[in-house]
């Protein structure tokens, strides 16, 4: 990832408030144009809600309570985005400027994931408002237009962790291979560098805590939500068709693609930390001076983990947790729906 795909996702989701409009260092969007976003999206929200009443009244009480939170933490992931970049400039500031620095020099295509994710979103939702509008007409514009906003601005928060802990994950995969060659060749102006860098990217790792923390919180819970209602109306559901449960089973990729990748890459992130740690103990074990007991130190106190709000730490077991999670709820909805029917 470079530096150039990032001040691209920043030109989108500056546009509705969610990022830095550039990866200037003035480049914040003015506080009342974020207020603005804000605004339009708990009206459009509300208004959307009134529209669903009747689809409300005729789902259970288990159904109502997840369908009401799922709605909620939906909103809840607009405006935190939206906050975090208005309360925290100093720290989106500096993740910047450590990131030009830890990011690749530019390539060819360099933008071409972001415009292939793009098209997807595209087509994915319009293949939804196809699917929808031929069952409910113009009812499903006023029921679920505001979401096509919802979900592109979790679209941005999505593809801006990825492009962030790719770019972390590519300056530690150098580090680690800066320090294999270290322990054939003991060049000592080699382990400042390496020193430097570590510390850069301890930084990185804890601006990254502070800003994404929260929205990765956030993210968990929507994605386990959203999982949990979309795979029992697939199980139990009695209007599926093979549109419905095609974008079902769409709808349920994109979002577990766009949760776990992130923390995916976050163990990944960790697991190098893990092996750079590794060549600092065998570097010791070859030269046991003060220099290198220094370096083991810094190596050490470098170490970071990714957390989400320091609610947990974002690894493979997450991703368990989460198929746990929706695994045990699933059977209490469908074991509750039987009791009420």
């Amino acid at each position: 990832m470079t530096i150039q795909l990032l001040s691209l996702i920043c030109k989108f989701g500056g546009w509705m408030g969610l990022t830095p409009v550039s990866v200037e260092p003035t480049g914040f969007s003015p506080k009342g144009y974020s207020l603005l976003w804000i605004l339009l999206f708990t009206l459009g929200v509300t208004i959307s809600g009134v529209y669903r009443t009747d689809f409300y009244k005729k789902l259970s009480p288990m159904r109502l309570i997840v369908q009401t939170c799922l709605d909620f933490l939906l909103l809840a992931l607009n405006i935190s985005t939206i906050l975090t970049t208005v309360r925290k400039q100093q720290q989106w500031a500096q993740l910047i400027q450590n990131l030009k620095v830890v990011a690749t020099t530019k390539t060819k295509a360099w933008f071409l994931p972001f415009v292939v994710t793009n098209i997807i979103f595209v087509l994915f939702h319009t293949y939804e408002a196809f699917v929808w509008t031929r069952i409910m007409g113009v009812a499903y514009y006023e029921q679920y237009a505001v979401e096509f906003f919802q979900f592109y601005a979790q679209f941005i928060v999505y593809f801006l962790i990825y492009a962030v802990l790719e770019m972390l994950l590519q300056k530690y995969k150098t580090v680690t291979y800066v320090m294999t060659g270290q322990l054939k060749a003991q060049n000592s102006n080699l382990l400042k560098s390496v020193c430097a860098d570590l510390c850069l990217l301890s930084e990185c790792v804890d601006l990254f805590n502070s800003l994404f923390g929260f929205l990765v919180l956030l993210l968990v819970a929507l994605t386990t939500l959203q999982l949990l209602i979309y795979i029992q109306v697939i199980v139990i559901g009695t209007k599926n068709t093979i549109e419905t449960v095609a974008y079902s089973v769409i709808f349920i990729l994109w979002h577990i693609v766009g949760t776990f990748s992130g923390i995916f890459l976050c163990d990944l992130i960790r697991r190098e930390i893990a092996n750079v740690q590794v060549l600092a103990y065998k570097i010791e074990a070859k030269r046991r001076d003060n220099e290198i007991k220094m370096f083991v130190k810094i190596v050490d106190a470098s170490c970071r983990n990714f957390t989400a709000a320091r609610f947990f730490e974002l690894n493979r077991r997450t991703i368990l947790g989460v198929s746990n999670a929706v695994i045990t709820f699933l059977i209490v909805m469908v074991q509750f729906e039987n009791i009420t029917i």
